[in-house]
């Protein structure tokens, strides 16, 4: 009877790790570590994406163990909730991001860099001005600066993105200029990977 115990209870980290192992999250994140070798630029968005689901998961979390936390005697049921909440949403999160990413190479590849390119600069100049209006707003007096922290962070970033895919793939006179067509089939190879066996 013991032993029967003991080995159930050594097969349960076993199994937790292949449970880890076939999650959307984990692939995501093997598919960012090994694009880090080839191509370093779609796997730093590929983390801030992962980044993104594990801000998402853990406020999903946080907002489950505060809405049961005061009608529980102890703190463990919400606990135990909110890990699972944490768990379901990033999973979400991750099978969603791997969804869209898939469908924003497609449409990449089809579209071709320059008019990628442009709608990039298009997109990185109106989320510019509408920081600069909300900064504005803010400066005012009318706005909180906590409620537009996403939106500072996310124009500078855009504008950086579109000045980086700029000069690799639409200046072939830059030393570092990339094969468009070539990096989004590398790409979508290692999310294809990553969707059906990691």
């Amino acid at each position: 009877m013991l032993s029967r115990v003991h080995s159930r209870i050594k097969a349960f980290p076993r199994a937790a790790f292949r449970l880890v192992q076939d999650t959307v999250f984990e692939r995501l994140v093997l598919a960012a570590i090994r694009l880090w070798r080839d191509v370093r630029f779609p796997a730093l968005l590929l983390t801030g994406v992962l980044c993104l689901c594990l801000a998402f998961a853990g406020f999903s979390a946080r907002t489950v163990f505060a809405s049961l936390r005061p009608a529980a005697t102890t703190a463990i049921g919400p606990g135990i909730a909110a890990v699972f909440a944490f768990l379901i949403v990033l999973e979400l999160c991750a099978a969603g991001a791997l969804t869209g990413l898939q469908g924003l190479l497609r449409l990449s590849y089809d579209t071709g860099r320059h008019r990628i390119g442009a709608l990039l600069t298009m997109l990185a100049l109106i989320i510019a001005g509408v920081a600069a209006l909300a900064l504005a707003a803010v400066a005012a007096g009318s706005a909180s600066l906590l409620g537009h922290s996403a939106l500072f962070i996310a124009a500078p970033l855009l504008i950086l993105v579109a000045l980086w895919f700029d000069r690799a793939y639409r200046r072939p006179a830059f030393p570092r200029f990339r094969d468009f067509h070539a990096d989004i089939v590398d790409v979508r190879g290692y999310l294809a990977r990553a969707s059906h066996d990691g």
